[in-house]
């Protein structure tokens, strides 16, 4: 049996340009890659949505997730930390309503408690396990009560920080707050979210598939994608990129642009403003001044070249003075504001 295994997706996140075509992308592409790899089942383990996110968020997700049913693609989509959630409401509630209701044929939703439900191979089983207050014993127990005593194969998903892994860039994780993984014999693979960088954790089989897309300007190192398992093999789950995301860069004004990568440019006001229009080619977002407050303009990225004033809105100009502030008006001016 072959699985996708994601999570983190964030969809409604705002930190970086045309965030809702990029989580579009990124949702297509779950979905291409699932097919391609002639997967029976796709594993989300949490932050599927922010709490900020809008209904035209909400209609992608759900989008996403009817094209992966649709495909007769067996998906489990299990709460994690940024998925809002109190004793009334989560907003995995409504998928879970729409699996429910027979909306979904093959949809499954973890949001409240650990659940375990079938896999697509005979004898096969995953439990999920949404974001919580977890202990190590807590977390064994709550496994351990819901595995059925005739399955053969038997994975976890689960949201959360756990210690001693270690990611691309060769660093662990040593928060308080992380706990260590159970260990538990009969627990075949641990797929983990919570994490956005691909990484394993140590003497177990278990992996963070990290985010499939960056989601802010700090996050643009390392490789961006979802895992592929084969119980044939679990010890290797294959890491595949997505296609069609740029990196997103924040440089100095006058630094040299990476290539392959949208960037954001920031300087004092005056420096913004005597950029000419061949340094904005490929520039992502807004302009900003070194006080880090918003500047100029919304800047569309055309891979043609061609470079096009979306929007201009909301530039704060506190704490620029003198003559950079005689520039910056000026600048504006020109672009009709």
């Amino acid at each position: 049996m072959r699985s996708l295994h994601c999570a983190d997706l964030h969809c409604g996140s705002r930190a970086l340009p045309n965030s809702r075509e990029r989580q579009r992308i990124m949702l297509k592409e779950i979905h291409r890659i699932a097919i391609e790899h002639k997967c029976d089942a796709v594993i989300v383990a949490g932050d599927l949505i922010e709490s900020y996110a809008t209904h035209q968020d909400k209609d992608d997700l759900i989008e996403g997730i009817s094209a992966l049913d649709e495909a007769r693609l067996w998906t489990y989509l299990i709460r994690g930390n940024h998925d809002p959630y109190d004793a009334q409401y989560s907003h995995l509630e409504s998928l879970a309503i729409l699996a429910d209701k027979k909306r979904f044929r093959r949809v499954f939703v973890a949001d409240k408690n650990v659940e375990c439900f079938p896999l697509p191979e005979e004898g096969h089983y995953i439990a999920c396990a949404p974001a919580a207050k977890w202990t190590e014993e807590l977390l064994a127990s709550a496994i351990e009560a819901v595995r059925p005593p005739e399955s053969n194969w038997f994975e976890v998903a689960f949201h959360g920080m756990i210690r001693d892994s270690v990611n691309d860039a060769g660093s662990n994780i040593f928060s308080k707050t992380a706990m260590m993984l159970p260990d538990l014999p009969f627990v075949n693979v641990w797929k983990l979210g919570d994490i956005h960088r691909f990484q394993r954790i140590r003497g177990h089989r278990a992996w963070y598939s990290g985010a499939p897309r960056q989601l802010d300007y700090g996050d643009h190192s390392g490789e961006r994608g979802v895992l592929i398992h084969d119980t044939r093999d679990p010890e290797n789950p294959q890491f595949v990129q997505l296609r069609g995301l740029e990196r997103v860069v924040r440089i100095k004004a006058g630094e040299k642009k990476p290539r392959g990568a949208l960037v954001q440019i920031s300087g004092s006001a005056s420096e913004l403003a005597a950029l000419p229009n061949s340094e904005l080619h490929g520039v992502a977002t807004h302009l900003v001044t070194d006080d880090g407050k918003e500047a100029m303009q919304q800047i569309r990225s055309a891979r043609d070249g061609d470079l096009a004033a979306e929007t201009l809105e909301q530039m704060s100009l506190d704490g620029v003075e003198g003559d950079d502030l005689a520039i910056a008006e000026e600048f504006l001016r020109e672009f009709g504001v």
